[in-house]
């Protein structure tokens, strides 16, 4: 079981050697928070990813990005249900730069085309052809976690310590000691190594049973 809030701000008091005497709570939350920003923005943790359907307007290819996603950098890529929708099938939307779209821009419009690519044009997301059917569109793109609410972080509880070190080290950064935040920092970084190191182990281990468990059954 994860730990709450109250026990990763704990965590940081037992490790500062201080209490909320020393560091109001609100203080350790906001570093805790810092912490846990860095994490989800620079790992890839499976509870930041999200979708959502942009369903096409006839003669529509240009639609905004804020009324789907917060930010255009955070789509990590798009599909399109083909038409007609008779098995089920998307087909990948390759991203490309707004000039290419329009050099490439499919003027046929029959029902039997369906947008292939799309760009970024100021804050609208741009398709290459202009929808002549309600394709329906799947956004996949990687959300914020926001703050950590009381019952504790949503990433997974393994990643617990190395979110504590993160508060740790911006902590005694704040309290001006350049050598106690630069060790936590260092301690950090090994417990993320550490947890790469693993997962990246786990997952090829994984693979490589699962390989073997086919060409049994499939000799």
């Amino acid at each position: 079981m994860g730990l709450t809030l109250a026990e990763l701000r704990e965590d940081i008091y037992d490790n500062l050697g201080m209490d909320a005497s020393d560091i109001s709570a609100g203080k350790i939350d906001q570093y805790l928070n810092r912490s846990y920003w860095e994490l989800t923005k620079k790992l890839k943790f499976r509870q930041a990813d999200a979708q959502v359907i942009l369903t096409m307007v006839t003669g529509q290819n240009t639609y905004p990005i804020s009324d789907y996603v917060s930010d255009f950098d955070s789509i990590r890529h798009i599909t399109i249900l083909e038409y007609p929708n008779t098995q089920n099938l998307w087909s990948e939307v390759t991203q490309t730069d707004y000039t290419n779209l329009m050099d490439i821009e499919d003027g046929t419009n029959t029902s039997q085309i369906s947008p292939s690519k799309y760009a970024r044009y100021e804050n609208n997301i741009v398709f290459n052809s202009v929808p002549s059917n309600a394709y329906s569109v799947k956004i996949f793109y990687r959300k914020s976690l926001g703050n950590i609410l009381s019952a504790g972080p949503s990433i997974p509880e393994e990643w617990h310590e190395a979110l504590v070190y993160g508060a740790v080290a911006r902590a005694w950064r704040a309290e001006g000691s350049d050598m106690k935040s630069n060790q936590a920092a260092a301690y950090q970084f090994q417990l993320i190594s550490t947890m790469i190191e693993t997962e990246t182990k786990e997952n090829r281990d994984y693979s490589h049973s699962t390989a073997k468990i086919l060409r049994a059954r499939y000799p």
